[in-house]
């Protein structure tokens, strides 16, 4: 059995760590659910963690337990630019806010923070893996919102940079450098009768567009891609390891032996030994090393 000292009795396992699965992906209304069954050291833990998201601020050992992150972002719900560089989870929680603010239609905002990841290029050794996919979708981000104010420049110098930490980027950077390519009268006579149309007609468009792709042998490449690898943007699959209950023995489940029968027990014991004494013969080691003869 697990859980924690507060009321209702104590409930099985399972029911602790459903709710702690729920909170890893990141439903923070089953916190106070869990809050009553932890024991008070994870629960005292809970709580310091709830009280970081006021500020985004938490100890190390909270921003170390990735199956904390979904939930930390949640509480957090920043509205200002992340920084990157303060560690593994905010770069996460960054990434991750460029890509929503892109969904939302603010991409001056997804743009801003895409482009604080530029920041962390240039330390002087070469970033890790999970970095490196970091920094080539936040400059693909940072380039689309580029494109949206029509700064085709900055947006192929972005993918170039990108460019060289990943082949995956290479169908949006050829894109932009056929825009780029177009004159830009053509250009903003597109722009101006795309927007004229009513939102009925920018649906026919789109489709149309969607239906032209799959007929021609261009497929998805006349499409900007975002993202690039959809797992840079995933929730860490494990559980919170601060809140896992410490292990308890099992109850006996068997009658306490009384003095009388274990002197039963250890007198049988003796008679099978002697007379296993008796009849077997010693057995020399021939490994030992002999004496030396006189």
């Amino acid at each position: 059995m697990a859980g924690g000292d507060g009321g209702g009795g104590e409930q099985p396992d399972e029911d602790v760590y459903d709710l702690m699965l729920a909170v890893a992906e990141g439903d923070a209304s089953r916190l106070d659910d869990l809050d009553a069954l932890l024991p008070q050291e994870q629960r005292i833990e809970l709580r310091n963690m709830r009280s970081g998201a006021c500020l985004g601020s938490w100890q190390e050992h909270f921003k170390a337990d990735r199956g904390l992150w979904a939930v930390m972002e949640r509480l957090w719900s920043p509205h200002e630019t992340v920084d990157p560089r303060l560690g593994s989870f905010h770069a996460w929680v960054a990434i991750r806010r460029a890509y929503d603010l892109i969904f939302e239609g603010r991409l001056p905002e997804a743009g801003s923070q895409a482009a604080a990841f530029e920041k962390m290029r240039g330390r002087g050794h070469a970033p890790k893996t999970a970095v490196r996919r970091m920094l080539m979708e936040a400059a693909n981000i940072a380039a689309y919102a580029a494109l949206d104010q029509g700064e085709l420049a900055t947006a192929e110098a972005l993918l170039e940079r990108a460019a060289a930490e990943s082949s995956s980027v290479a169908s949006n950077l050829s894109l932009v450098r056929l825009w780029r390519a177009t004159p830009k009268n053509d250009r903003d006579l597109v722009r101006g009768a795309q927007s004229d149309l009513s939102e009925y007609a920018k649906l026919n468009w789109t489709r149309s567009r969607l239906d032209a792709a799959h007929r021609s042998e261009a497929g998805d490449s006349v499409f900007f891609r975002l993202p690039l690898d959809e797992s840079v943007f995933s929730t860490p699959d494990t559980l919170p390891r601060l809140f896992v209950p410490p292990l308890r023995p099992l109850p006996r489940r068997t009658a306490q032996s009384r003095g009388s029968e274990i002197e039963t027990i250890r007198a049988r014991a003796a008679v099978k030994l002697l007379k296993y004494f008796r009849t077997t013969a010693p057995h020399l080691d021939r490994h030992r090393a002999m004496p030396p003869q006189p």
